[in-house]
């Protein structure tokens, strides 16, 4: 522990999660996070692990412009996703209740058990997607809606549960985990670029001429193959936490249980969120998370109608890329500006 400026105490834990126990003293030295000391092999499995985050939710949301066109809710598909997913918001207070009721049981099993349902909802979706059912007299892609909810409990839950997991590692590998994150975005983006849309629909006649009705260009490869492939990375994703939580060789990279702990603890130690200065953050992100997450997928259906299927499709994974390359351009920013300071030093 030392004193700051202020006379506040702090634990520096720094030291113990940042550099591996299997370094001597003066191998402790160099560079920080990225140029730290580290397993490779580590690296990847965090990055893999990450990946399957908000896999289930951005992959779906990229199959929208294909799907309005095949389930019966059309262009307000996207409304009842959108609800299905804030739905799965569920998961947090199932993991808050079990957390009270087994204060002592490890976060491995939950982890296990939600990356196992998120892969199986995905495997199960790419098969029966299109399956239907009359509610209140009107056709519903009831098998669709109920799969995404199990699907977005991984992304809804992970925020409060794969986190804290962390803590039992190294803070180098932090980095590593949040670029699986931004690519549990990119990577279904690029595979619905990839996948197209099969250009606009053309109006033909029927057998008997007396009718038009549209005809939709194929894409090339459907629906089907897409979810599948989501279901094999979110299964890759599964199997690298397996191998993060029980493989000895990583044994050198994680933190000892009492700096654990007391990292926990110190993160406990926080101002409380009925302040000013905290209710305004929480209202400004409610408001943000309201828009970006409920209100725009909602209407942007409606809003690239007059453009056509190749607009609305575009527009969709082109906004899905945006955010974790935004987030890739910042760390591109951060890593050049440690190699000018570690070059000047």
């Amino acid at each position: 522990m030392f004193q700051s400026c202020n006379g506040s105490v702090r634990l520096k834990s720094d030291d113990d999660k940042e550099f591996s126990p299997c370094l001597s003293k003066k191998e402790r030295t160099g560079p920080r996070m990225w140029s730290a000391q580290r397993r490779v092999t580590l690296d990847v499995l965090m990055a893999c692990w990450g990946l399957g985050t908000w896999l289930g939710v951005n992959g779906l949301y990229v199959q929208l412009p294909l799907l309005v066109e095949r389930l019966p809710e059309g262009w307000a598909l996207p409304s009842s996703m959108v609800l299905a997913i804030q739905l799965a918001n569920v998961g947090i207070l199932v993991y808050a209740l079990l957390k009270r009721l087994l204060p002592r049981a490890s976060d491995a099993p939950f982890i296990y058990g939600l990356l196992a349902v998120g892969t199986l909802a995905l495997v199960l979706n790419a098969f029966l997607y299109e399956r239907t059912s009359m509610v209140g007299g009107t056709e519903r892609s009831v098998a669709y809606l109920s799969l995404t909810f199990f699907a977005a409990l991984v992304g809804c839950t992970s925020s409060v549960l794969f986190y804290p997991y962390l803590r039992h590692f190294r803070d180098v590998y932090l980095a590593t985990y949040l670029v699986g994150e931004g690519l549990s975005g990119f990577v279904p983006s690029l595979l619905a670029l990839a996948q197209g849309v099969g250009g606009e629909p053309e109006c033909l006649p029927s057998a008997d001429n007396s009718t038009l009705y549209p005809h939709y260009p194929p894409a090339r490869f459907d629906s089907t193959v897409f979810l599948l492939l989501l279901g094999c990375l979110s299964a890759t994703s599964l199997v690298s936490f397996i191998l993060i939580s029980t493989l000895s060789a990583f044994d050198s990279e994680r933190v000892a249980p009492a700096a654990a702990a007391k990292d926990e603890e110190a993160t406990t130690q926080r101002a409380s969120l009925l302040s000013p200065r905290w209710l305004g953050v929480l209202v400004l992100m409610a408001v943000l998370n309201a828009l970006n997450n409920g209100v725009l997928p909602s209407i942007q259906s409606y809003s690239c109608m007059p453009y056509g299927t190749q607009a609305y499709h575009l527009a969709v994974t082109l906004g899905a890329m945006a955010n974790p390359a935004a987030c890739l351009a910042g760390l591109y920013e951060f890593l050049e500006v440690e190699f000018l300071v570690l070059s000047c030093t």
